[in-house]
């Protein structure tokens, strides 16, 4: 089956809030003094999709990362 879930159907899946969602998704930067540093995603590239309409992005995410999130 081959279901991909839009960032705020995995939040409400999942139970967790959209933000960390797209945390899991992209990772984020940390400001550290004088340099940021970028964590690395938690959730690998091949299940996610990123669709961009100008500057809009969206992602969808698919649902066998669930079983692996839960």
């Amino acid at each position: 089956m081959n279901i991909w879930l839009t960032v705020k159907e995995l939040s409400n899946e999942l139970q967790y809030s959209e933000q960390y969602v797209r945390y899991l998704i992209a990772g984020r930067s940390r400001k550290y003094g004088d340099r940021t540093r970028k964590e690395s995603p938690k959730i690998n590239e091949k299940y996610i999709r990123k669709i961009t309409n100008g500057r809009r992005v969206k992602y969808l995410i698919h649902s066998s990362i669930l079983e692996t999130l839960k």
